[in-house]
């Protein structure tokens, strides 16, 4: 097989991952969330919302299936990165055209249930304002290897910044060798160190998120979600501790072998290169489906009656299922609707601030590039 085609070989899993990952989407979140829409506890057997639910699973299949069959091929014989890009927005695309049709289904299904005449109506919500005393995160100070090993990857490569080659490769093919070279100049040397920085510091910023971020209790089961929500925040907290050490030391070996100041076998290099981003992907997968969103999918051992009391019925406030907007909710971050972990609240003006640095600097960086 030609090397340089061996690279393309690296799509193939990512699109697979993202195949499972939109297939999966109705078991990533709540039991209660249906495409965006919450449905009152009495009604999750209904016919109709289960019938929904296998609709959404045949017509993704018969939809996607033949589109990631056709990108293999094109990946396959036109051996072109370029296709990448459109593969993936289309992909994106037909994902959300399908999330916003069953969106509107499951919204039309509910909006012909009876609501159970048994139970108290009204907006309830539970806050434990102990939910933050005790162990509910790994604690930070598991980041402290991760810093000192980006560290040591700016101080080692300034101080041998004068062994480093005049050019530097910047693209490598499936076999390890070096297919374009880019001049020596301090960014390239340290565009690695950079991008590593930012990423421990955005491993870091969301190990804060996790930490700060609004409650999810049910009314209805308050201490069983609460105990799953605690579970959730610290198996996830541990996720991100772990893969921050794991891309600093990832982005350390890489900087090293580019420079020339460790030269590692390019079966080795390229394992390196391949295996780690598809490792962090495919245990994102296992342990969302594990723990469900907020933990609905963790076992707890607690016996709990359930209380008989309505929920809060915010659909309003989810724009799509999807954007959470409420300015009266001071929280920054909230639990998403749809998927696993956390959003932006886009009724708090810091939100969008927050959201222009996430855009604006990484641009700046390859700018600068």
């Amino acid at each position: 097989m030609n090397p340089d085609f061996d690279a393309q070989l690296i799509w193939y899993p990512y699109f697979v991952c993202l195949f499972i990952i939109g297939y999966l989407i109705p078991i990533f979140s709540r039991t209660a969330i249906v495409f965006g829409v919450k449905i009152p506890s009495s009604q999750l057997a209904n016919p109709d919302i289960l019938q929904l639910k296998e609709n959404y699973r045949r017509s993704y299949l018969l939809i996607m299936i033949p589109f990631v069959i056709i990108l293999f091929i094109l990946l396959f014989k036109f051996h072109n990165n370029l296709i990448v890009p459109p593969g993936i927005i289309l992909y994106l695309f037909l994902t959300a055209s399908l999330y916003v049709h069953f969106h509107g289904k499951a919204i039309k299904i509910k909006s012909g249930f009876i609501p159970d005449s048994d139970l108290e109506q009204g907006q309830n919500i539970v806050i434990d304002t102990n939910f933050r005393k005790g162990k509910y995160l790994v604690s930070w100070m598991w980041y402290i290897p991760s810093f000192i090993v980006v560290i040591f990857n700016f101080l080692f490569t300034l101080a041998n910044y004068n062994k480093v080659p005049a050019v530097i490769a910047d693209r490598y093919n499936a076999s390890g060798k070096e297919i374009h070279f880019i001049s020596k100049s301090f960014l390239n040397v340290f565009a690695l160190q950079f991008v590593s920085a930012f990423t421990l510091l955005m491993f870091v910023g969301i190990y804060f998120v996790i930490k700060r971020a609004k409650q999810q209790i049910n009314p209805e089961y308050p201490e069983t979600t609460k105990l799953q929500d605690r579970s959730f925040r610290y198996l996830w907290s541990g996720y991100f501790i772990v893969f921050a050490f794991a891309l600093s030391v990832y982005f350390l070996f890489i900087s090293l072998h580019i420079h020339r100041l460790l030269i590692l076998p390019n079966q080795i290099f390229t394992g390196i290169i391949f295996s780690l981003p598809i490792l962090i992907v495919v245990s994102a997968i296992i342990l969302s489906i594990k723990t469900g969103q907020s933990g609905s999918r963790i076992k707890v051992n607690i016996k709990e009656e359930r209380v008989k009391v309505a929920d809060i019925n915010d659909d309003d406030l989810w724009k799509l299922g999807l954007l959470y907007f409420n300015p009266k909710d001071p929280s920054l971050f909230v639990p998403k609707r749809m998927g696993v972990g956390w959003t932006l609240n886009f009724g708090h003006p810091v939100s969008y601030l927050l959201l222009l640095a996430i855009i604006l600097i990484p641009l700046i960086v390859s700018w600068l590039k």
